[in-house]
């Protein structure tokens, strides 16, 4: 029986056996065809003649919205959509990346750009609208523009139903009346009446006023004469809204009792005098 001594030596033997067969290799392209095809590669790359992009499949479920998002999701329906919706039922997936770049010069949403840039030049630059402008290379007269807008009452927006119908140009047509002292408070009171007369129209099914429409409407009210109010007699207070127009009075019969008069012509909505009546119903009657 041979010794373990001797069984290591015979393997130690067979390790170090000089090697008598030459490895094959296999031929391919030679190196210099190889270098020389990678080298074209990168070149078209960084001339820019070829693109290359990286996209990531994202689970939605672990997606969220922007904290400094634009779109008004309340508006999106079936038929805003209908385009979307037919290219996810062909291609049975999201066929573009998510992230993309808002098209150049595309007037379909200015209110939604405008509130882009009135965010990012209080953010970014300061509130100075000059520094923003020669960042983006753009006159900053055009900017401004588009800062006014972004500024508009919240009164005046919803006059117009839906946002996305408004325009540079209204904000334009609108400002001078907006600065002024005395036709302000007319164009407000007409802006809350229209925005009740919207939401009914959407409430029912029916279409909104023409933003020309409302335009003309607003500008319409900002030349009308004030209403003459009559002074409160003694005891009587006038309750009015935000923007100046009497809503009613209140005069005092008594230790209980108060007569209320409404002024029926007053240019307010009905949400004006509901608020009004809650406000004055809680100071005269407090809760026990």
């Amino acid at each position: 029986m041979a010794s373990t001594t001797g069984k290591n030596r015979s393997i130690l033997a067979g390790l170090v056996a000089p090697v008598t067969e030459t490895p094959t290799v296999e031929r391919g392209a030679p190196a210099t065809e190889r270098l020389s095809t990678r080298l074209t590669g990168l070149a078209r790359v960084t001339s820019g003649d070829v693109k290359e992009k990286t996209l990531k499949l994202v689970d939605p479920a672990r997606c969220r919205m922007w904290s400094r998002h634009n779109r008004r999701y309340d508006l999106l329906n079936e038929a805003s959509c209908a385009d979307l919706l037919e290219s996810l039922r062909s291609q049975g997936e999201q066929e573009f990346p998510a992230i993309v770049r808002r098209v150049e010069d595309d007037p379909a949403f200015d209110y939604e750009r405008a509130l882009d840039y009135r965010h990012a030049v209080e953010t970014f630059y300061g509130g100075v609208a000059q520094r923003m402008a020669e960042r983006l290379e753009v006159p900053k007269a055009w900017l401004s523009r588009f800062l006014d807008l972004g500024k508009l009452p919240t009164d005046v927006v919803e006059a117009f139903g839906d946002p996305r119908q408004l325009k540079e140009r209204h904000a334009r047509t609108l400002k001078p009346l907006l600065a002024d002292d005395a036709s302000r408070p007319k164009v407000m009171a007409e802006a809350k009446r229209l925005s009740g007369v919207q939401a009914a129209a959407v409430a029912s099914g029916k279409g909104l006023l023409d933003p020309a429409k409302v335009v003309t409407l607003l500008v319409k009210a900002s030349a009308a004469p004030a209403s003459a109010k009559k002074p409160a007699g003694k005891g009587v207070m006038n309750v009015t809204n935000e923007a100046g127009a009497t809503l009613f009075t209140l005069a005092r019969k008594g230790a209980k009792r108060v007569v209320l008069e409404l002024s029926l012509d007053a240019e307010a909505s009905n949400a004006d005098f509901q608020a009004a009546f809650a406000r004055e119903l809680d100071r005269v009657r407090p809760k026990a």
